[in-house]
């Protein structure tokens, strides 16, 4: 019984930061009992508490990461214009006056804006395919675009615009002695982002 005693002594010391065990199982059954086949038995169930600390220090670890999002709008910028019923059938003789020929419609999401620019192919004039017929020419207006139609208009505006309409009107004036012929001018439209 006294080397049982020594031996136990051995293996409390051993064990370390494990279970200190009594010198007697019989004494604290709470205690595991000493091993005589395996006196390591003990060192190794305390290492094995150890390694299972560890392992939850690691499981309770935390880590990071981050996600750049980027987006792109491209710049789209329309124009358009709808005939009206007066278009192709302006009274040259007796003039028309603040006439609407068409509704022009903008689109832009330019944030610095864009520029509607409004020519004439014959210079503000309505031409007959007569030669022997003189011209007649006209003026023309669109919502606070500057110029004139014989060298173009211009309207400007300072930001986005989605669907902004406006008319554009012309002026011709009476001409009693007009001759008869077909007269005809073409007008475009342009729209630029600043």
């Amino acid at each position: 019984m006294k080397s049982v005693r020594l031996l136990t002594t051995w293996v409390a010391l051993a064990c370390g930061a494990g279970q200190v065990f009594a010198a007697s199982s019989q004494a604290n059954p709470a205690q595991p009992a000493y091993d005589h086949a395996n006196p390591n038995a003990a060192f190794l169930r305390g290492s094995t508490a150890g390694t299972t600390a560890n392992a939850s220090s690691i499981q309770r670890a935390t880590g990071g990461a981050s996600l750049n999002l980027a987006g792109q709008v491209s710049v789209s910028c329309t124009v358009t214009i709808a005939a009206t019923a007066k278009t192709t059938s302006l009274d040259l003789k007796a003039g028309e006056q603040n006439q609407s020929v068409g509704v022009i419609t903008e689109t832009c999401n330019s944030s610095s804006g864009y520029t509607v620019s409004i020519s004439s192919r014959n210079g503000g004039q309505l031409r007959s395919g007569d030669a022997s017929a003189p011209l007649t020419s006209y003026t023309a207006s669109y919502d606070d675009a500057t110029g004139s139609i014989a060298s173009g208009l211009s309207a400007i505006r300072n930001g986005a615009f989605f669907g902004r309409t406006g008319n554009l009107l012309i002026n011709i004036p009476a001409n009693a002695q007009a001759i008869a012929s077909n007269y005809s001018d073409s007008i475009s439209l342009v729209i630029a982002a600043k």
